[in-house]
């Protein structure tokens, strides 16, 4: 098989499985926002952030560096998969033992502090962000074959789904709604290990040296994934202190809805890392400026139609999935899809450093994002509420775009303004057919600028032989 078919076969396993896991987390989301007021709702999603930012310190960047090694030396998986699992698993008690005593320190209410008392199982067990359970994802995503782990996930995420289903049939609380959430990740935790440690033993034998190398390198990607993680809490907490539980709850739906979609500039790097550090470590830089480019070019393509239709589609959608006493979230999620569309392009970026070994890059790039996004929340907040929040991600991840736009060319000779003036052009003709639509023809509008947008990108030769060869190449039988 191919690289690129093998890439492309991967991502789209991962994507796929994602897909079905966002409809049926969707499904959930209607339901918690039926069955919960705003202001319920918002606690809930408040209890999830935190968590989630806590995921981070569960890993540190562990993850990145041991599919690095694992790819690069595969006879070394067995005792790299060992050493990973007892760091992680020591990072995660510290985590929950932060986690609790953070909470206690916030000030925050003891309701509050109870409920995240129980989703810190999470931090053990749960797939939905960093936490300890990816641990023993590595193996296959080192292999290419995230096949296994998908399937794993979405029949977690149907069990949670049956779950909710019960508890509210059964007019159950808040508390019973989020340990509920925590333990649905049990059965499927057990699973991942089983398969896991089934295609690779893990060796148990602590390595102090490697241990040591191993936090050592990880602990750049780990503190630009920890700012990235502030990025995503920062907002909540903001509107918690500044604003009321409801602007939370407002600002939750519409960043749920608009990260839900995070998900494919990493599941595409994800499958493209283990070349791209092959690449790195052959020190065949050429091929590795090719790989960014062609993950740029892709991914460009596809956020760009993306956030435009959600920007037109917004205030219905909003209402299809939530209601109308969620209205005004519509008006977040046309701002926060954009900076959806930046995420995809700083996740090839921040894939790309860590492959040429330039991890302190990332940790520049998302200190300016986390930085813009504290003060620029602080200042936004108490005249826009959760509108501010919103515009305060954009302008954020933008800051971090052209930071890292500035540190490929400088060190990496990778330029892609032609591709993004070009793509950008091609936006421009899409939005301005989608604003001359009348409200009643607006779904028609919006695909006939899709194919115009098809045309654009044809008429401007964004895409090249080497790219319709690969698209060819994914529909040809395996020989």
């Amino acid at each position: 098989m191919s690289v690129a078919r093998a890439v492309f076969a991967n991502t789209g396993y991962i994507i796929i499985s994602n897909f079905l896991n966002k409809l049926i987390s969707l499904f959930i989301l209607f339901l918690l926002t039926h069955y919960l007021d705003v202001a319920d709702f918002g606690r809930f999603s408040f209890v999830i952030f935190y968590i989630t930012f806590f995921g981070i310190f569960t890993d540190l960047g562990l993850n990145a560096i041991l599919v690095r090694e694992c790819s690069r030396v595969p006879g070394m998986a067995s005792k790299l998969l060992g050493n990973g699992i007892i760091i992680k698993l020591t990072y995660t008690l510290l985590s929950t033992l932060a986690s609790y005593m953070t909470i206690v320190l916030l000030g925050y209410p003891s309701d509050i502090r109870l409920l995240v008392y129980i989703a810190s199982i999470m931090l053990f067990i749960s797939f939905r962000g960093i936490f300890f359970r990816q641990v023993f994802e590595v193996v296959f995503q080192a292999r290419l074959k995230m096949k296994y782990p998908s399937a794993i996930n979405v029949l977690n995420e149907l069990l949670t789904l049956g779950v909710i289903v019960v508890i509210i049939a059964m007019q159950g609380t808040l508390i019973e709604i989020i340990l509920a959430v925590s333990l649905a990740n049990l059965p499927g935790f057990l699973a991942i290990t089983y398969f896991s440690v089934k295609l690779v033993p893990p060796t148990f034998k602590i390595d102090w040296g490697l241990c040591w190398r191993m936090i050592k390198e990880a602990l750049p990607v780990g503190i630009s994934g920890l700012l990235e993680s502030l990025v995503v809490l920062l907002p909540v907490i903001m509107l918690s202190k500044l604003a009321d539980d409801s602007a939370v709850g407002h600002y939750s739906l519409a960043f749920r809805l608009a990260s839900s979609l995070w998900i494919i500039p990493t599941a595409f790097m994800m499958s493209l890392f283990p070349f791209m550090s092959q690449y790195a470590q052959e020190s065949s830089r050429k091929e590795l400026k090719e790989a960014c480019l062609s993950g740029l070019k892709y991914m460009t393509l596809l956020a760009i139609p993306v956030a435009v239709l959600v920007t037109s589609l917004a205030p219905p959608i909003i209402r299809l999935i939530s209601g109308s006493a969620y209205e005004p979230a519509g008006i977040a999620l046309q701002f926060l899809i954009w900076g959806t569309s930046l995420y995809f392009l700083n996740t090839v970026f921040f894939y790309t450093f860590i492959a040429a070994n330039l991890q302190r890059r990332n940790l520049l790039a998302w200190g300016i994002i986390s930085t813009c996004t504290l003060v620029s929340t602080i200042i936004l907040i108490p005249y826009f509420d959760f509108k501010g929040a919103a515009i305060a991600v954009v302008l954020s991840l933008l800051a971090g775009f052209f930071t890292y736009v500035y540190t490929a060319i400088r060190m990496l000779l990778i330029n892609p303004w032609r591709l993004f003036v070009k793509c950008f052009i091609a936006g421009i003709i899409m939005e301005l057919i989608i604003l001359f639509s009348k409200e009643s023809h607006l779904i028609a509008g919006s695909i006939f600028a899709f194919g115009l947008y098809i045309f654009t990108i044809i008429f401007l030769k964004v895409l090249n032989k080497e790219d319709y060869a690969i698209i060819k190449g994914l529909y040809a039988r395996p020989t």
